[in-house]
């Protein structure tokens, strides 16, 4: 059997089957939702393999605006950026607001006292 390259064929590569995240406390926090009754197994691999994938996803993109600053800790400061910038990431601009100088946090606290 010849390829048209004459490259020996890729090998299959075998599909993950553990994660990071201990499976157990996984489930656990599932099931602090209310809504959920029972979770599979399959379900927590995959929830936890997500938030594997979501992490990494997060952290490399937090590491690269770090860097495009020259600098190789990444700060707050990037985290909050990236949050602001990167649109599939808008729903933790909650949990990651962006900084505001003390004069303006002040002075905003201030017209808030102001209004009622």
């Amino acid at each position: 059997m010849s390829s048209k390259s004459g490259s020996s064929p890729k090998k299959r590569s075998l599909p993950q089957t553990t994660t990071s995240f201990p499976l157990a406390r996984v489930k656990r926090i599932m099931k602090e939702d209310k809504d959920v009754i029972q979770c599979s197994n399959e379900s927590v691999f995959l929830v936890s393999l997500a938030t594997e994938y979501f992490l990494d996803y997060f952290a490399k993109k937090s590491f690269n605006q770090s860097q495009s600053e020259k600098r190789r800790t990444v700060t707050y400061k990037d985290i909050a950026k990236i949050v602001k910038d990167i649109d599939q990431l808008e729903f933790l601009s909650d949990v990651v607001p962006e900084t505001v100088p003390l004069k303006k946090a002040l002075q905003k606290q201030k017209e808030i006292k102001g209004l009622n």
